[in-house]
This record gives C-alpha cells, sequence and structure tokens, in this order.
C-alpha cells in the first residue's frame, strides 16, 4: 500500500504526550466509509492491543492488528452508529450500546 502523504495535525499540545505530531502516518486498509465519506474513530484497544473504527455507511465497525496486515470485522451490524468505536462500552457515541 501506498503510504499517505497527510501528516499529524497538533491542535492541543497534550497529543505530543500520545504521539509525536511529527510521526508518518500509516495507511493500514482501504475500502471503508463508501461514496458518503471516510470512516470515523480510531480507538486504541490498549488491553487486546488492536485499532477498532466505524465504517458508519457500511454498517460495521472493524479491528485492525499490528503485524496482521488490513483489517477484519469486529462488529455487524452496528445500526450505523457514528461517533466514537467505544460504543460498546457505552461512552461516547450517539449509537447504541452493546454489552459483553
Amino acid at each position: 500500500m501506498a503510504q499517505s502523504s497527510s501528516r499529524i495535525e497538533q491542535l492541543a499540545p497534550e497529543l505530543a504526550k500520545i504521539v509525536s505530531p511529527s510521526e508518518p502516518i500509516q495507511h493500514l486498509a482501504d475500502g471503508f466509509g463508501g461514496a458518503q465519506g471516510p470512516a470515523e474513530g480510531p480507538l486504541w484497544w490498549h488491553e487486546g492491543g488492536y485499532l477498532l473504527f466505524s465504517d458508519i455507511h457500511n454498517n460495521r465497525r472493524m479491528k485492525h492488528e499490528p503485524g496482521k496486515g488490513g483489517a477484519s470485522l469486529f462488529l455487524e451490524p452496528t445500526n450505523r452508529a457514528n461517533g466514537s468505536p467505544t460504543a460498546f462500552r457505552g461512552a461516547g457515541s450517539t449509537g447504541p450500546t452493546t454489552s459483553w
């Protein structure tokens, strides 16, 4: 996959505590968001060691695991939940919650 020429835009100094704004952006996978726009998220799930993001228009939540390449299906359907992929925890989303 070709790497993007995009860069991290730092809007608050606190970002530097999480990631360096000079860190290169890595293109992980294609095919999300549909014609209506991009997917949303992401959320790094520390305990599981993976990244979650919402593919709203395709009605699914996706999971990227470092070292495995691409993304796999994490949850479907999501009732086209928008916002944070933490909806399954009940925080930060207008979408439905899912109990585990």
